[in-house]
């Protein structure tokens, strides 16, 4: 299937919860015949992927527009050192085509975080604000006491790749699904406070045909395929500058010894001469000396 990357959106109710808003793909799908029947484990798996991707979507720009008020956006990205940061980024094909359009579109005004996929919200985070967050594959997490915006991405980061640790077989038993569960659940709620409790719990009795399921499970995928993409980038060139800083010093250090060598030759000429110029014999005085008897007497 086609992955589509799935914009989500987070509606507050009037009491004040929160509940993810269907993409119009999603409501295709729903009504969609089923391509192939799925078993309980296969339906555990898409079920924590969809509380990740939808959700998880939600959390993660919450954080964002903790750190930058959506009425600050705008400005943020204009700023000329920022905006020359992302265009260095465009130019390494770090950020797309596509995620440059969403930060700056045709109408300035109507840029939002509503329309960042995690990737981009992350990106951002990273380039822009300097967080500082580990690798994916990193199992340890943060101490329950680090409340800090890096410490809750490292959260969700971790859960999501414990959980995408299954894609291989695309299914979770019923107790890895609720150790899965709950732990995520617990860690949307303590960052985003007890208004996610009914989308969580709505999420997890809401049924799924089999081609939605994929759909979660392919959007899960290339959140981490995409965030790989950036990070593998990033990597590549920091490899290249390691790599001409290498050289540059290589040919710097070929130079001070070439110029060592010169000076050696050069000493050792003198030297040379020096040494020659003492092995040579006195000159002949062409004066004659007087005879005693050619003195006269006192």
């Amino acid at each position: 299937m086609t992955a589509l990357l799935h914009l989500m959106f987070c509606n507050v109710t009037d009491n004040n919860s929160v509940k993810p808003y269907p993409s119009r793909r999603h409501l295709l799908m729903a009504s969609a015949a089923p391509s192939c029947p799925s078993t309980k484990e296969t339906s555990n798996y898409a079920q924590l992927c969809r509380l990740l991707v939808d959700v998880g979507s939600c959390v993660l720009r919450e954080i964002f527009d903790r750190i930058c008020p959506p009425g600050h956006l705008q400005a943020v990205l204009t700023d000329a050192t920022n905006r020359a940061k992302l265009q260095t980024l465009r130019k390494k094909r770090v950020l797309s085509t596509s995620k440059w359009g969403k930060l700056y579109p045709a109408v300035k005004s109507s840029v939002s975080s509503i329309n960042f996929e995690s990737s981009l919200l992350i990106l951002l985070l990273r380039n822009i604000w300097g967080l500082t967050l580990p690798a994916s594959g990193q199992d340890d997490l943060p101490l329950v006491t680090d409340t800090t915006p890096a410490a809750d991405i490292t959260r969700i980061k971790i859960l999501r790749d414990k959980v995408y640790s299954h894609v291989t077989s695309g299914s979770v038993d019923d107790s890895t699904f609720s150790s899965c569960w709950n732990d995520i659940k617990d860690t949307f709620q303590r960052i985003g406070g007890t208004r996610y409790r009914d989308a969580i719990n709505d999420l997890k009795i809401d049924c799924m045909d089999a081609d939605l399921e994929e759909h979660y499970q392919e959007l899960l995928r290339e959140w981490l395929k995409d965030e790989d993409c950036i990070r593998d980038k990033s990597h590549e060139d920091e490899v290249v500058k390691k790599a001409k800083k290498e050289d540059d010093l290589e040919d710097s250090i070929e130079i001070s010894e070439q110029s060592s060598q010169k000076e050696e030759t050069v000493l050792v000429s003198g030297e040379n001469r020096s040494a020659q110029n003492s092995k040579a014999s006195p000159p002949k005085l062409s004066v004659t000396l007087p005879l005693m008897s050619d003195l006269p007497d006192t």
